[in-house]
């Protein structure tokens, strides 16, 4: 069993060195503006839901003051 895992665990290091040492500028650049681009979105999602809920809370809050 143990054998198993430092087998796994060498050929995960090899893998990492052979990708990291493939790697090139641009693919990193690349990577960087595909990740500020999810960030991005999701702050988008973030913000919509909050405007949402606000927007929901402004209008329960109106008409519980004209029922009132």
């Amino acid at each position: 069993m143990k054998s198993l895992l430092t087998m796994c665990g060498n050929g995960y290091k090899t893998l990492t060195e052979v990708s990291s040492e493939r790697v090139s500028i641009p693919w990193h650049f690349s990577v960087n503006y595909e990740r500020a681009l999810v960030v991005v979105l999701s702050l988008k999602v973030v913000v919509v839901k909050v405007v949402v809920i606000v927007v929901v809370v402004v209008v329960v809050v109106v008409v519980v003051a004209l029922v009132g």
